[in-house]
């Protein structure tokens, strides 16, 4: 079933004149690219958040428990859940 539907996807985006994978980033339907670990202060300031082309989110931020960046320990945060 996942693979006949995946193949009618890949069919309906070659009859709308795109093999599926965006020309900017490379996201496909297959896409098993490695992931890349980068720390906040080694960030490239340059650096999109999603593709300018397809929208695809291109960082995703992973915050530790003690992380004071983190949206639950946020001021805001932290006033919201006390109401």
């Amino acid at each position: 079933m996942v693979r006949s539907l995946k193949r009618r996807v890949s069919a309906l985006e070659e009859s709308a004149g795109g093999s599926g994978e965006c020309p900017e980033c490379g996201n496909g339907p297959d896409d098993d690219k490695p992931y890349e670990v980068v720390f906040d202060d080694e960030m490239p300031d340059d650096l999109e958040e999603n593709c300018p082309e397809c929208g695809r989110e291109l960082i995703t931020t992973i915050y530790f428990e003690d992380d004071p960046n983190a949206p639950w320990n946020r001021v805001g945060a932290r006033q919201e859940g006390a109401e």
